[in-house]
C-alpha cells in the first residue's frame, strides 16, 4: 500500500474536492492562507486569473506536488497538462501504460483505451507514432488518457492554450461528449474567459494574495446549447473581464 501523505485524504467514495485550511507559500510569497472550498462533485470548475495568480498551485496542491500545510480530501486524479507529456510511442501506448494497475487483465485495457480513444476522436490514430500528430491531436490523446483511468477528480492547466480557435472549440465538445459519458469532479484553469463561459458550470475568479476564490456564476445552459453571444452571456462576459 503506498504511504499517502498526512494532509492528503485519498477518498475513492467521496467525488468532490474538499480544500481546509490551506496554506501555500514559495519563502516570503504566502500564494494561500487557511484557503478553505468544497468543489461540487461531477461539476466542471473553471477558475479564471491572471498569469502568477495561484491557479497552477491550486491543482498542484490538490495533485500533490507541492508541500503546503492544510487537509485536502479527494479521489483518484487524473491531471491533463498544457503540455501533452506523452512519452514517444504510439497513441495505443500512451493509453494503455497508464492503466496496468488500475486494469492488470490485458482485456480489459485494450477495451478502455479503445473506448476512450474513439471518444475522444483520435482512435482511427491508435497505432501512429505520437510525434506524428499536430498538437490538438496529442491533446485528444492526453484527454483519452485521462478518462481512461478511473479515476474522480479531473485537473487540467490550460490545457487548451496553445491551440488556435477553431482547433480549441472542436476540443470543447470532445471534453463535454467525455464528461457526458464519465462524469469526473473537474477543476480546469484558464485566463481565457470564453473558455470559462463555453464550459464551466461553474465559473470563479481567483484574485490577491494571498488568493480569495470569487465564485461568479452557475451556468445551467447545457454546454453544447449556449450562445456565447446571448445579453445573459455578454453582461457575464464583461463582469469577469473586469475582475481580471
Amino acid at each position: 500500500m503506498k504511504n499517502i501523505p498526512k494532509n492528503i485524504i485519498e477518498t475513492p467514495s467521496f467525488d468532490g474536492v474538499n480544500i481546509q485550511n490551506l496554506t501555500l507559500a514559495y519563502g516570503d510569497n504566502v500564494v494561500y492562507q487557511d484557503f478553505s472550498y468544497l468543489f461540487e462533485a461531477n461539476k466542471l470548475h473553471v477558475i479564471l486569473g491572471k498569469s502568477g495568480c495561484g491557479k497552477t498551485s491550486l491543482l498542484n496542491a490538490v495533485a500533490n506536488f507541492v508541500k503546503y500545510d492544510g487537509v485536502i480530501e479527494a479521489g483518484k486524479i487524473s491531471y491533463v497538462f498544457q503540455q501533452p507529456r506523452l512519452a514517444q510511442t504510439t497513441v495505443y501506448n500512451n493509453v494503455e501504460m497508464a492503466l496496468f494497475s488500475p486494469y492488470p487483465d490485458k482485456l480489459e485495457r485494450q477495451k478502455a483505451v479503445e473506448k476512450f480513444l474513439r471518444l475522444a476522436e483520435i482512435g482511427d490514430k491508435s497505432s501512429n507514432p505520437v510525434a506524428q500528430l499536430s498538437g490538438g491531436e496529442q491533446q485528444r490523446v492526453a484527454l483519452a488518457r485521462a478518462f481512461a483511468y478511473p479515476s474522480q477528480v479531473l485537473l487540467m492547466d490550460e490545457p487548451f492554450k496553445s491551440l488556435d480557435l477553431g482547433i480549441r472549440k472542436k476540443l470543447y465538445q470532445t471534453l463535454d461528449k467525455l464528461l457526458r459519458e464519465q462524469p469526473r469532479t473537474t477543476l480546469l484553469v484558464t485566463h481565457d474567459v470564453d473558455e470559462a463561459l463555453a464550459l464551466a458550470d461553474t465559473a470563479y475568479v481567483l484574485a490577491e494574495k494571498p488568493c480569495v476564490l470569487t465564485k461568479i456564476a452557475d451556468l445551467t445552459y447545457p454546454r453544447d446549447q449556449r450562445d456565447l453571444y446571448a445579453d445573459d452571456m455578454l453582461n457575464l462576459r464583461k463582469q469577469l473581464e473586469k475582475l481580471l
